[in-house]
């Protein structure tokens, strides 16, 4: 594709535009006379595209058969600049040894571009990239594609599906980001149902298993409510996997603290700026070192370089430090209560989702300029938590 591209522009092309409403049989005309044309767009009566300059002459005839009006749009390509370049040999010769150079580069890599991720950061999926061997500088013919793919998706778990598609020096990696799906216990696999939090038993619906308490008892975190072992008619213990609904009544405290002193961040107005080139994924800088004040925050942008629609393996990254100052500032004693009661309704939203709180008792005040908001709670949630019974459990249950 690369070697496609500089052909074309060092021969010459020109962008054309066909009009009427005999566009189609413009382009069968075209086709017929194996005359090649790309880029080929067409819009109502419309039809635009690319042509060798050599052959745009036998474009008109063509189009005057069809009875479309042709119109020349743009010369691109190294003959339309040759007025230019008269005389300016030694320009000519650093051409030459630029395009000879860049053939034989064609046997690399020059870049990777990612698509499809969403949540997977592009850094952590060129690094596993890197450490499977595909970077920019890699020789193509080194390069084992699948089982590149393979090793990637061992090394990023959230990654669902990828492909690497090499397209002359540039590799498209294309993904699709796994499902997040919960951890279960397989449903073959005896466990028991242990309590996720200490409270009062309200309600049990049992599907499975054998119950260990009733309606009215009290149970702490971690005991078993009910039992994934049940024994037959015959007193022979059975593994089971132990299913229910256990709603409990459950008291909690949590406790927010919002300092009065606090800081906030303003920009200075003042920004320091850096550079690098990077050639095949390697960095140099374009400045003096030196130390940038602190705090500030950092703004990148890279801007590849591209020769004739070819992107090289050369880019321009630019960092721009945005100076920053610390302003401190008080809050009154209204203001954080106002802070610590978003706080708290978030943590309410956190421990309380799948639930209902039946009361909620808030109290607050000032202590050594810290505003402190206590939430005490009850509530009535699900305190069913699946738990694997191990084998060691059941052998000691059988004794």
């Amino acid at each position: 594709m690369i070697l496609l591209r500089l052909f074309r522009g060092l021969r010459g092309f020109v962008r054309f535009s066909a009009t009427g409403v005999f566009v189609e049989r413009f382009l069968n005309l075209v086709a017929r006379q194996r005359i090649p044309i790309w880029e080929v767009r067409r819009r109502e009566y419309t039809l635009t595209g690319c042509v060798s300059a050599s052959d745009y002459p036998r474009l008109r005839p063509l189009a005057k058969k069809a009875g479309v009006k042709l119109r020349l749009a743009e010369k691109r390509g190294a003959p339309f600049k040759k007025k230019k370049l008269r005389g300016r040999h030694g320009l000519l010769i650093g051409l030459a040894v630029f395009f000879v150079f860049l053939f034989s580069m064609t046997r690399f890599v020059w870049s990777i571009h990612i698509e499809g991720n969403e949540t997977i950061p592009q850094e952590a999926i060129l690094d596993a990239l890197e450490e499977v061997g595909i970077r920019p500088g890699v020789l193509r013919s080194s390069m084992d594609i699948r089982e590149a793919e393979r090793l990637t998706l061992l090394a990023i778990r959230e990654i669902g599906w990828i492909a690497l598609n090499l397209d002359g020096s540039t590799i498209h990696v294309i993904v699709n980001e796994a499902l997040p799906t919960p951890p279960v216990i397989d449903p073959g696999s005896p466990s028991n149902i242990v309590a996720a939090r200490s409270g009062q038993l309200l309600e049990m619906r049992v599907y499975a298993g054998q119950p260990m308490f009733t309606a009215g008892d009290a149970v702490l975190e971690g005991e078993v409510i009910v039992s994934g072992i049940t024994q037959d008619s015959v007193g022979q213990n059975l593994l089971r996997h132990a299913r229910a609904d256990v709603i409990a009544q459950v008291s909690e405290v949590v406790e927010i603290r919002v300092p009065l002193d606090q800081t906030r961040y303003e920009r200075t107005g003042r920004t320091a700026r850096r550079g690098y080139l990077r050639v095949f994924g390697f960095e140099a800088p374009m400045f003096f070192p030196r130390e940038i004040e602190r705090p500030y925050i950092i703004d990148r942008t890279e801007t590849p370089w591209a020769v004739l629609g070819v992107d090289l393996p050369v880019s321009h990254r630019r960092e721009s430090y945005i100076l920053m100052q610390e302003i401190p500032f008080r809050y009154t004693e209204e203001q954080a209560r106002a802070r610590a009661l978003r706080e708290l309704e978030t943590a309410e939203q956190a421990k309380f989702a799948a639930g209902e709180i039946i009361q909620r008792t808030l109290t607050g005040g000032l202590a050594e300029d810290v505003f402190i908001l206590r939430g005490e709670y009850i509530a009535h949630v699900n305190i069913a938590k699946p738990q694997a019974i191990l084998m060691g459990e059941s052998e000691t249950v059988d004794n």
